[in-house]
């Protein structure tokens, strides 16, 4: 999960928030639990989204918990790219 978020953020930081979007919204997406009310796995497998390795793992869960997700279920702020909504 934090490795995710640093390539999302990097992918900003050169000028590709299409694609940060997009990825962002993947792993939201696929990583099963994820946003419910289950556990923050430590990794989750890039093709099928299901869970590996610890549950409630710390690294994972301040990656996710330090950006301000709610902002990829809100209504989008006219004139503002999503990313400098949510994660900078």
């Amino acid at each position: 999960m934090d490795q995710a978020m640093f390539a999302v953020e990097a992918m900003h930081n050169y000028g590709r928030d299409e694609e940060a979007v997009a990825s962002a919204y993947r792993l939201f997406d696929h990583a099963k639990g994820l946003l419910g009310g289950e556990p923050i796995n430590e990794n989750y497998n890039p093709k099928t989204g299901d869970r590996l390795n610890a549950t409630n793992f710390g690294w994972s869960s301040a990656a996710f918990y330090k950006r301000d997700c709610r902002c990829f279920f809100s209504s989008p702020v006219e004139g503002v790219h999503p990313l400098g909504q949510c994660f900078f």
